[in-house]
């Protein structure tokens, strides 16, 4: 079994709610033509609370509609990149778990996400690498957005424990309580 009910549920419901922002336009504008996502953060609640695959499946959902840059792949790769992290994220406590969380979500945007976005839109654009790669954190797009991950991450797991917790395998479906 690949999801459990739980998962699927959580998939339905954060993914479901990434997708409705997304499809209704409901977006918080910063910079022209930039702006505040509340994806980000859901991304990596799914991620560490329902797994792998749930965070992949929610990605797609999240990612539907967008650019075939910054959409589905996007969403994806930011999902499955802090299930590698999340569990050891969750097993730490006091400084050494905030260090680790805003290390590993520094790392994913600062050498997967940003030179992947980067190159993908001067592609597709017709820009240089440093100019898309200026544009994002010139104008603290991902600033914003690891900023907003980590606080809303924090509170969740702060306020809802239980339902943070990863007892996801990687082999698919959780572990018994």
């Amino acid at each position: 079994m690949w999801l459990t009910t739980r998962q699927i549920g959580v998939v339905a419901a954060v993914g479901g709610l990434g997708f409705a922002y997304a499809a209704l336009g409901l977006y918080i504008p910063i910079v022209p033509p930039f702006i505040v996502d509340i994806r980000e953060p859901l991304a990596v609640i799914i991620a560490m609370s329902a797994g792998p695959y749930a965070a992949i499946i929610a990605g797609v959902l999240m990612g539907l509609g967008l650019s075939p840059v910054d959409g589905i792949p996007y969403y994806v790769m930011l999902g499955f990149l802090f299930s590698l992290v999340s569990k050891k994220v969750w097993k730490l406590t006091g400084w050494k778990r905030y260090a680790l969380l805003v290390g590993s979500i520094l790392a994913i945007y600062v050498f997967v996400l940003g030179p992947w976005l980067s190159f993908a839109e001067s592609v597709i654009y017709g820009m240089t690498f440093w100019d898309w790669w200026n544009i994002m954190w010139g104008v603290a797009i991902f600033p914003m957005y690891i900023i907003e991950e980590i606080v809303v991450i924090l509170v969740a797991m702060k306020f809802a424990p239980e339902f943070m917790k990863p007892r996801w395998l990687w082999s698919g479906g959780e572990e018994l309580d």
